[in-house]
């Protein structure tokens, strides 16, 4: 025998089991949890900058996440992220291409996950040179204008920085009704 169903409201002003429910239920029925149009599913992952990027470990197939800033980019159908070679989702990716970045809207319910094969840049060799002005451009999107843009190519190539582009080919998640995702 199960234990007796909490009275409703419990005496100790604990949220009940039904009031749970009926805000799950009111919760769910203002939100769309489903495979989204990709181009709906940008939308929403622009309005964003941080999330969480899923790559394959090599060694087991498992998923490995990463906490990572981003950027939209071409009318927002690439995404753009600035990694070092040296890092476990570079390595990942180079070895497997598949990749789903999550993001989190405000509050618990509003997500988006999209996903595609990733494509990774070459590294900044020099100050100056065309992946350091490429990963300018991601700093700019990012974050804003940086105070010494020779300092921070220095940095990049000293962090043997590259960008990870990724362009969804599926996307899914759970977005209010009225979002236009």
């Amino acid at each position: 025998m199960g234990s007796p169903r909490p009275t409703c409201p419990p005496a100790d002003g604990a949220r009940c089991v039904c009031h749970v429910d009926a805000r799950h239920a009111r919760l769910t029925a203002s939100t769309r949890s489903t495979t989204l149009d990709t181009h709906d599913a940008m939308a929403f992952v622009g309005q964003h900058r941080n999330g969480v990027l899923l790559t394959i470990k090599g060694s087991d197939g498992r998923p490995q996440a990463s906490n990572i800033s981003y950027a939209t980019f071409d009318d927002d159908h690439e995404i753009r992220i600035s990694v070092t070679a040296d890092r476990a989702k570079t390595a990942n990716l180079r070895k497997d291409p598949r990749a789903t970045l999550h993001v989190q809207g405000d509050g618990h319910f509003p997500w988006v996950a999209v996903e595609g094969n990733a494509l990774l840049s070459p590294v900044a060799k020099e100050k100056g040179d065309a992946m350091c002005l490429e990963l300018r451009d991601l700093y700019r999107a990012v974050q804003g204008e940086h105070p010494d843009w020779d300092d921070y190519d220095r940095a990049m190539v000293e962090d043997q920085r590259l960008i990870i582009s990724l362009r969804p080919h599926h996307a899914y998640g759970l977005v209010p009704a009225d979002d236009p995702a």
